[in-house]
């Protein structure tokens, strides 16, 4: 334990040093992902995160990126659940500036950084054997021309479905998943790593109070009922719900230290209330989505965090309309 601490220490100092993101937790699934993403920082090797929305893919990359060599190089980041299908292919091998001659697309931009592909499972599949032919040449041809330019990148990509599953699917190319799954890091759900809820809650709990511009002495503190409250609940939306839970609980209490009842109405249930499955819980957080973005199923996608793609196959298995 007293090792475990210790690394999580050292990875604090680090990032707090570099204003880079403070990544938490105590519990062995974490410490196994920091072990990795210590060693592989230092490295160009591609890699691929693996986890269910909201476990803070994005937020490791970032880690990743600023701990490295090329920390001074660009990071850029492309959601690619939510471009155009149409326009994908423009944005990343897109042809030259009409004024400079130069390519101006995302992979011309990103050249001795970091390209985070977030959802990569969403680009195109004829873009997909584009992209891992670039990454395998460190070359790639401009859209609408035979002009050939140099690639040198580091590729960090996302997924929160089973690569496994999406190949044999058909929507994930082996050749892309070769390419950019040299190092493969799982991270785990928050349902699996409890024990780092009260550090997870605490930071961020202050990080509302720095954001609100609050002194030390506002920091909200949660009472021991209410943190058996967030140990019970299975966070479906993983540390990005757990973030707006607690946003919402600090603007519904009326003191320093957030009760039961503040957390129970931000859950939408009621204490004594039953337990709800995970399919009852996403099937109901697909429909307020689909409800709020008016029937328009990419903004709800948006809405959710999760690729059009995905929200379209979640939307035929809880038959909640065309």
């Amino acid at each position: 334990m007293a090792r475990k601490v210790a690394l999580l220490a050292k990875m604090l100092e680090r990032t707090q040093g570099t204003r880079l993101p403070i990544l938490l937790g105590q519990s062995e699934g974490m410490q196994r992902v920091f072990g990795i993403i210590r060693k592989v920082s230092a490295s160009r090797c591609p890699v691929l995160m693996v986890g269910e929305t909201g476990t803070g893919k994005k937020l490791v990359a970032s880690w990743i990126h600023g701990n490295g060599p090329w920390r001074n190089n660009p990071f850029i980041a492309v959601d690619c659940g939510s471009l155009d299908h149409d326009l994908i292919g423009i944005e990343l091998f897109s042809t030259g500036s009409r004024r400079t001659g130069r390519p101006s697309g995302i992979l011309a931009a990103v050249n001795g950084g970091t390209l985070l592909l977030d959802e990569v499972v969403e680009i195109p599949l004829d873009l997909q054997r584009r992209l891992a032919r670039a990454i395998q040449e460190k070359e790639y041809r401009l859209m609408g021309s035979s002009k050939h330019v140099l690639f040198d990148a580091r590729i960090i990509a996302t997924t929160s479905d089973d690569p496994v599953v999406t190949i044999r699917e058909g929507r994930f190319r082996n050749d892309l998943y070769y390419r950019i799954s040299a190092i493969s890091i799982y991270l785990p759900p928050l349902r699996e790593r409890k024990e780092d809820l009260p550090l997870l809650a605490d930071h961020i709990l202050r990080q509302i109070t720095r954001a609100k511009g609050s002194g030390r002495k506002d920091h909200r503190k949660l009472s021991s009922d209410a943190l058996a409250l967030l140990l019970t609940h299975e966070w479906p939306g993983n540390v990005r719900e757990l973030e707006n839970c607690l946003e919402g609980a600090v603007a519904l209490s009326s003191g320093p230290v957030i009760q039961i009842e503040d957390l129970s109405l931000m859950l939408g249930t009621r204490v004594s209330a039953h337990v709800r499955t995970l399919k009852e819980i996403e099937r109901e957080a697909i429909n307020t989505a689909l409800r709020n973005a008016r029937g328009n199923k990419v903004a709800a996608a948006r809405l959710l965090g999760i690729g059009k793609t995905t929200l379209y196959r979640k939307v035929r298995q809880y038959e909640l309309g065309s």
